[in-house]
């Protein structure tokens, strides 16, 4: 045990004594996603850092939670390799076990897969102050429930995470960005057509009647899809997908007077047509609408009869009275005395018997 875990654990062991209750953060960059709160928070951002394996050869990363974002990514980039569900960074202030907590992907999801779908192990201390350890690093090792998938975006709730093993890909060999002029209604049919269709498709994002499509992969096929496309070439649209994926697009800051504004996200079916209210934008394909409205219930009903669904940024979201069942006794089974807060969950807490989930 490194003695940057020793500390942790002993610091949970006390908490733990004194019946406390703590928010883990990293570098706090994500905070402005949760409610604001009162509890005392447990930080990892100086400890547990840095990388412990690389093989790039293997297409696996090992690295302390700790360890920052941008400094994962930059060693990545010297062997032509990525994280290619484009985590937020959050200017810049990220973590690696910050990333794995929230569970949060960028504008390439719905082709590139989820943070879950990348993580192959990790290690955390649970709400008893014990160090456990899932999976491992290859893809091919797991008998039973595959638990680090589990930990990954319960943002904290089951367990401080202090490393953990991915697997990344080889970067594109070239991105373009092609614009389009089209209505919602438009861009939503384009998008089912190219679903349809083999072709180098990394994001997509449409705002106020322009609908941005980026093409990723080798030379050859982006430059022969853009043919058959058609469109216009964004100019600097590295700087474009950034502020997309960080969400610190003009969209994601409201100009409203109206205090009661709330910025929602709705998951939907990728085809799915409904009336939402207020200013709105599209990403991953149609599978995701983002709208500004003061009726964020007008939201949450939509989505739901589209069968789908929807969250306020910023509060927590409300979860199927069945899927809370399962989640109450997981999260009692991981942390029983209920030490670690839930940022983005409501998870009403009590015994054993009351949340067994059988």
């Amino acid at each position: 045990m490194s003695d940057s875990t020793h500390s942790l654990t002993e610091q949970i062991r006390a908490i733990r004594a004194d019946k406390g209750c703590v928010r883990l953060v990293g570098s706090a960059s994500k905070q402005h996603l949760y409610p604001t709160s009162s509890l005392p928070t447990l930080t990892v951002d100086d400890a547990c850092v840095g990388v412990l394996d690389y093989q790039p050869s293997e297409l696996v990363i090992t690295a302390g939670a700790g360890t920052p974002l941008l400094e994962i990514e930059a060693l990545l980039a010297e062997h032509s390799q990525q994280l290619a569900f484009e985590p937020p960074r959050f200017n810049g202030a990220g973590t690696f076990g910050g990333m794995i907590s929230a569970g949060l992907s960028g504008p390439s999801r719905p082709v590139s897969g989820a943070v879950r779908d990348a993580v192959l192990g990790v290690e955390l201390i649970d709400g008893r102050a014990e160090q456990m350890s899932f999976g491992g690093q290859v893809m091919k090792n797991v008998a039973g429930y595959d638990v680090s998938r589990l930990v990954t975006g319960s943002g904290g709730a089951l367990g401080l995470i202090t490393s953990a093993s991915l697997r990344v890909q080889p970067a594109p060999e070239i991105y373009l960005t092609l614009q389009f002029e089209k209505t919602l209604n438009d861009a939503l049919q384009m998008c089912t057509s190219l679903r349809r269709q083999y072709l180098p498709i990394n994001a997509c994002w449409w705002q106020e009647d322009t609908f941005s499509l980026r093409l990723a992969g080798e030379w050859s096929a982006v430059e022969a899809t853009h043919s058959r496309l058609g469109g216009e070439v964004l100019q600097s649209a590295d700087e474009f997908w950034e502020q997309i994926r960080d969400q610190s697009a003009p969209f994601f800051h409201s100009t409203s007077s109206d205090t009661q504004m709330v910025l929602c996200c709705a998951m939907l079916p990728p085809a799915a047509q409904l009336e939402l209210p207020g200013e709105v934008a599209m990403e991953w394909l149609g599978a995701v609408r983002w709208c500004w409205t003061n009726n964020p219930e007008k939201v949450r009903s939509a989505a739901a009869a589209a069968r789908g669904w929807s969250k306020v940024v910023g509060q927590k979201t409300r979860v199927d009275p069945v899927v809370l069942r399962y989640m109450q006794a997981l999260k009692f089974a991981f942390d029983p005395d209920n030490i670690f807060d839930s940022p983005s969950l409501d998870i009403p807490f009590g015994d054993g018997n009351q949340v067994s989930a059988t």
